[in-house]
């Protein structure tokens, strides 16, 4: 696994607009396994492809099964710069984050 934060890509961050994003990215298949949205105001939201199955099982290969759609690491539209981080940044974050909510 490797883990990079991404800023916004937007020139304008609203309240509810994550400041910065932390992936946990499996570098060899190129999914995302996790990811950490930091929210400017100090919150923090966590979304897993574990917690996504709660809105069903995923039916996709696991080399698929990615929080992305496509690629991310290899994709001329992912945001710049990956900044790179460190799986102890990342597990802090992830820590201090809550789920993701269930969309109702």
């Amino acid at each position: 696994m490797i883990y990079v934060k991404v800023p916004w890509a937007e020139d304008e961050i609203h309240s509810d607009d994550p400041e910065w994003l932390y992936y946990e990215v499996d570098e060899a298949t190129d999914v995302v396994h996790r990811i950490v949205e930091m929210i400017d105001d100090g919150r923090a939201i966590r979304n897993s492809i574990k917690l996504a199955e709660r809105e069903g099982p995923d039916c996709r290969e696991p080399k698929f099964r990615s929080l992305v759609h496509g690629l991310f690491l290899n994709n001329p539209e992912t945001p710049e710069p990956l900044t790179p981080s460190s799986r102890e940044e990342f597990e802090k974050m992830w820590n201090s984050a809550t789920d993701k909510p269930w969309p109702e």
